[in-house]
């Protein structure tokens, strides 16, 4: 994804440490997004990394369920000022 507005904060890249879940790109250009597709093929090409990775996405929670946890937890934490 590119890195803007919500995809920013709901996409963890990969290379950030162990709760990546995608690829995210930065530049608004071609060449950012060919250097991303060029990383993905890299990382592809390692099984063990690429295998670890669908497991890991698969794996991951998208839902409201945790969101809403953290929205609630952040409307006490503002309510109990």
């Amino acid at each position: 994804v590119r890195e803007t507005g919500g995809l920013k904060d709901s996409i963890i890249d990969f290379s950030e440490g162990k709760n990546g879940v995608g690829y995210k790109f930065k530049g608004m250009d071609e060449n950012a997004l060919i250097e991303m597709i060029d990383r993905a093929i890299s990382d592809y090409n390692d099984l063990d990394k690429w295998q670890g990775y669908v497991h890991k996405t698969m794996c991951a929670d998208f839902g409201w369920s945790a969101s809403a946890k953290v929205y609630v937890k952040l409307y006490r934490k503002i309510l109990d000022r």
